[in-house]
């Protein structure tokens, strides 16, 4: 065993009498199962020393030589206990599939399957103790390892018309894979249908030997008998930003593509850039894109091919950088950092907070030509590039966390430390807190045109809100739904959610 924090190496003797022929370890803990040719299971720590706690069972015996063995963590039958039995799985003969927990290890579980299918060729765990099983002749079964459910199949399904090799699954993507003789096929773990548009064609006489997903599951990797190694991009983080009704989104690991959303006729610009972005930003005429502490601006207006125009490398990691027609705000460590986006533009660099020991700013955007930040202390800030100088303060009760200003800078939705949304006029110093706003809300879109509707958005629904400058009582936020005449004929609006398809994100809001 080597150990790669210490650089060592371990030998461990005398666990089998014959040769080993599979290990696996487990997902989370630092032990490992071998099976051998001498018809037993051992199962050691990363010290060598047997987990097994009974000498009976210490190795686990068998009547057959074991195949495939693998180690899993599964949630027990209550669904109350959080404790997570550790399982050891191998094949036996290519035909049944044994199940030993250590809880009881002198009770296995054996399961047998139909002949149709054929021998088994590979398996898997995936989620919360499912088994996903390949079989020779192209049948892919999905079974549950919980006790009151293990003799029913949840799905069986023939997905290659002649034979299978092998199979892998994402729990981040959702997805299984099998290669056989006729491509590799991408199973959804929802309701283990086949994703046709997902398909992949390879060449017939080039069979896959292994397959495999990343843990983030953006990729599948797969070997082939011909010695070639193929990656493909199964999945692209959903990274996006707007400017007014552009909007920009990743298309490729290293690639950009910027839309009007107004104008769906209109030109796409493709951006490619010099990095796989972490965060982006979009301005009038500019694109930003970064990682870590660097940022790559490319101009990418309507009448000229997208070039670099700068590139800047900063003291700390950028949290979130916002742009206008000239000029970049970064946030970095609770300072402001605003320059000229382009290099060759005039202009210095100037910091925020002015105080060089200060470092409380939690958000910023630039909007038209203000700067517009909030502190940890409440405060909200408008400085006007323009004038070089600070045209507006409002001092907020809580800290402000998060800050979402529309188009123009008219209007702010302002997240404050204790959880509560309010939405700030900073043509008259208004500041009315917004009922019924979702705690879980991650963005904030307003409107292109009508400067007084936004919605806020979370994983799986947009509320749609009103902003009414005067009204009986002064100005108000409301959340907009199902409208209905009460029993005196007085109007009333029933908040309602629109929902989210999964796997959705709301990125922009155009008429």
């Amino acid at each position: 065993i080597y150990n790669k924090r210490t650089m060592k190496k371990q030998t461990i003797m005398g666990k089998h009498t014959k040769k080993i022929t599979g290990a696996s370890w487990h997902p989370q803990e630092n032990i490992f199962a071998c099976g051998s040719e001498d018809k037993t299971v051992t199962i050691s720590n990363e010290e060598g020393e047997s987990v097994i706690k009974s000498e009976m069972h210490d190795p686990l015996r068998l009547r057959e030589e074991p195949g495939m063995v693998q180690l899993a963590g599964v949630r027990g039958d209550n669904p109350d206990e959080s404790y997570r039995d550790k399982v050891v799985s191998l094949v036996l003969g290519e035909m049944s599939l044994l199940l030993c927990g250590m809880r009881d290890p002198g009770k296995p579980t054996e399961l047998s399957f139909q002949t149709k299918y054929g021998a088994i060729k590979d398996y898997c765990w995936f989620g919360e103790g499912f088994l996903v099983l390949g079989f020779s002749l192209g049948y892919i079964v999905v079974i549950s390892s919980a006790t009151q459910e293990m003799s029913e199949e949840l799905s069986s399904v023939k997905h290659h018309t002649n034979s299978l090799d092998c199979i892998c699954c994402s729990r981040a993507a959702g997805k299984i894979a099998s290669a056989g003789d006729d491509g590799i096929r991408i199973i959804s773990a929802k309701d283990f249908k086949e994703i046709k548009s997902e398909r992949i064609q390879i060449r017939p006489e080039s069979r896959v030997t292994q397959i495999y997903w990343s843990d983030d599951g953006e990729l599948l990797s797969f070997a082939t008998e011909a010695g070639w190694v193929y990656c493909y991009l199964a999945k692209l983080t959903v990274l996006s930003a707007t400017c007014n009704s552009r909007l920009a989104y990743l298309t490729s690991l290293r690639e950009m593509t910027v839309i009007d959303g107004a104008n769906e006729q209109g030109n796409k610009i493709v951006v490619p850039t010099d990095v796989e972005p972490a965060f982006v930003a979009l301005g009038p005429s500019h694109l930003a894109v970064g990682m870590n502490n660097r940022l790559w601006f490319y101009a990418c207006g309507a009448q000229r091919a997208a070039q670099l125009v700068n590139e800047q490398e900063y003291l700390g990691s950028v949290e979130s950088v916002s742009l206008n027609a000239t000029h970049a705000c970064v946030l970095i460590e609770g300072r402001v950092y605003l320059h000229p986006v382009e290099s060759n533009a005039s202009g210095k660099t100037t910091i925020f907070p002015r105080k060089e020991d200060e470092r409380s700013i939690t958000c910023a955007s630039i909007v038209g030509s203000f700067l517009i930040y909030a502190q940890s202390n409440g405060r909200l800030q408008y400085y006007s590039l323009d004038d070089g100088t600070e045209v507006n303060e409002y001092n907020h009760d809580n800290g402000i966390k998060r800050c979402y200003p529309n188009q123009e800078g008219t209007r702010a939705v302002l997240i404050d430390s204790a959880g509560l949304a309010w939405l700030y006029n900073p043509v008259n110093d208004d500041c009315v807190q917004i009922q019924d706003f979702p705690s879980t809300a991650d963005r904030v879109l307003w409107d292109t045109v009508d400067s007084s509707i936004f919605v806020a958005s979370d994983q799986s629904n947009l509320h749609t809100y009103m902003y009414s400058q005067i009204e009986v009582g002064g100005s108000g936020v409301r959340c907009l739904g199902s409208v209905d005449l009460g029993p005196e004929g007085e109007l009333r609006v029933e908040p309602s959610p629109t929902p989210l398809a999964h796997g959705s994100a709301a990125v922009l809001l155009v008429d």
